[in-house]
């Protein structure tokens, strides 16, 4: 049966215990059937065989859209089953090259979803190489089961932030949702990075190959590094952008956002459309931070959802975390010169409203908390973590509520073992953009020591976001080379200046 799906938008929705090896092997089923609310029909293939999908057309393309059984937990305390949604972009040249299997960011993100969306051109490119594998990771996207939780933050709009008192709130909505999930039988525990890695190693047989490649962006690159430690002996090769080693997952660095304000400066500065109000980055910040612990404001902001206006009420904390936030993506960076500049001239409207959608905002899937909390951090990761935000201008700011909640959800930590260095003869293509807050270049110079065979691409004038990880023709041109070949011709690329939206009009690609 031929089904026309229709093309997804190209879009990026803002982010908002210990595991047992598994020492058995655990038989996978490969499930599948249509998506069609009340036409699901399913088979049972045997791990490691192929079997017959469901031809649907994404784009005008014709694919193969199937279904992954696996277990909930490989030892055995549940007899729980997850079903995870994949779809494979047939090569469009005879090729005997392994499929390469996209491994989605955020955690949560929906892999199916971008590749036939904002990465298709890119995946047309790739088919040339190899067939395109596109899956939901276990509790994202259209997997089964759904970590939904209907829960909102909640979060007071009649007062300025307060970190203390919102990461309390935050705890108790997290444990409503894990309340809720363990009422629906499912075991939270068991969405973590190690058996999530396992789902991997897990479609490579049921695809009937007997080698991968893998292809990671921001948090699947974190996952990606998890499949080469525990099944390293069946990937052929990887690419990684966005690099997030194994301990760079839950805190992020603050020194990394200092030097993001230095280089927002010095691009401000060049643009013809900045006025010296806005050059300043460091002192407008500093300034506004003064004024808004002095004394919080209130702004009158709209309600997108009602459509009236409601009083929000601003402080430091708030300036500092939403500055932070913004800081480390594109679409942060491009709108910076209204948010800046609207700070310079004392107006906390945009200020109020980021904080609104913030404090307002829904809390969606328990996914990304509880692998991120399965990742955990090293006590020399928090030391230095800790150390940089007594010094930086923005604080901590970056790591809320996690640096607050993860003692209290410990027992989901996955242990050292996760964390540990990796050390593996997998080829391996690094790529980091000079502007990326996220995932700075430092962090695949890091990893890259315990990796024999690897290359690292870094690219002037590209942040975190779509033009690093699929928009950039020079990182296109990269990784067909590196997949065809085994190496790039340079290690250097520049995308040109990084462009700026106007300063009355903040739009921020993503």
């Amino acid at each position: 049966m031929k089904q026309e799906v229709p093309d997804e938008c190209h879009k990026k929705v803002r982010p908002w215990k210990n595991s047992m090896k598994n020492f058995a092997l655990v038989r996978a089923a490969l499930v599948v059937g249509t998506l069609q609310l009340g036409l699901a029909v399913s088979v049972e293939v045997r791990a490691g065989t192929r079997g017959l999908t469901e031809s649907v057309v994404i784009n005008g393309q014709h694919v193969e859209r199937g279904w992954l059984r696996v277990p909930e937990r490989r030892d055995g305390r549940t007899t729980n089953a997850i079903e995870i949604p994949f779809v494979r972009f047939p090569a469009t040249v005879s090729s005997s090259a392994p499929p390469i299997i996209y491994v989605a960011g955020g955690p949560g993100e929906s892999g199916v979803s971008t590749l036939s969306g904002a990465a298709f051109g890119l995946v047309m490119a790739l088919r040339e190489v190899a067939d395109v594998i596109a899956f939901d990771q276990r509790g994202a996207g259209q997997s089964k089961p759904s970590l939904a939780c209907n829960e909102s933050w909640g979060f007071p709009l009649n007062e300025p932030g307060d970190p203390q008192k919102l990461a309390r709130i935050a705890a108790e909505k997290v444990r409503e949702c894990l309340t809720e999930l363990e009422r629906r039988g499912i075991d939270p525990a068991a969405y973590n990075v190690v058996e999530s890695a396992d789902d991997v190693e897990a479609l490579r047989p049921a695809l009937g190959t007997e080698r991968i490649t893998l292809w990671g962006i921001s948090y699947g690159t974190h996952l990606a590094l998890q499949v080469i430690r525990r099944h390293g002996g069946h990937v052929a090769n990887a690419i990684l952008t966005g690099v997030n080693g194994p301990d760079h997952a839950l805190l992020k660095r603050p020194s990394a956002i200092d030097g993001q304000l230095r280089k927002l400066g010095e691009i401000l500065h060049a643009e013809a459309n900045a006025n010296a109000n806005v050059t300043n980055v460091v002192g407008v910040l500093q300034t506004a931070g003064e004024r808004l612990a002095e004394k919080p404001v209130t702004v009158q902001v709209m309600d997108e959802k009602t459509g009236q206006p409601i009083a929000v009420t601003v402080g430091k904390w708030d300036l500092q975390f939403l500055t932070a936030s913004r800081l480390t993506q594109t679409w942060g960076l491009k709108s910076s010169p209204a948010f800046l500049g609207a700070l310079a001239r004392g107006d906390y409207k945009p200020l109020a409203q980021a904080a609104f959608n913030f404090r307002t905002a829904s809390v969606g899937s328990t996914m990304p908390v509880l692998m991120l909390f399965s990742s955990g951090v090293s006590p020399a990761r928090i030391t230095v973590v800790e150390y940089e935000a007594r010094k930086s201008l923005l604080g901590n700011a970056i790591n809320f509520p996690y640096s607050d909640l993860m003692k209290e959800f410990s027992r989901f930590d996955a242990g050292e073992s996760v964390r540990s260095e990796i050390r593996s003869d997998v080829p391996v293509l690094f790529v980091s953009g000079t502007l990326d807050g996220r995932t700075p270049p430092e962090q695949a110079e890091e990893i890259r020591r315990g990796f024999s065979r690897n290359e690292h691409l870094v690219v002037e004038g590209a942040s975190h976001g779509y033009d690093l990880f699929f928009f950039a023709t020079p990182v296109k041109q990269a990784m067909l080379q590196f997949l065809r070949e085994g190496n790039i011709r340079t290690n250097r690329v520049s995308l040109g200046r990084f462009s700026l939206d106007s300063l009355d009009r903040p739009r921020g690609a993503r």
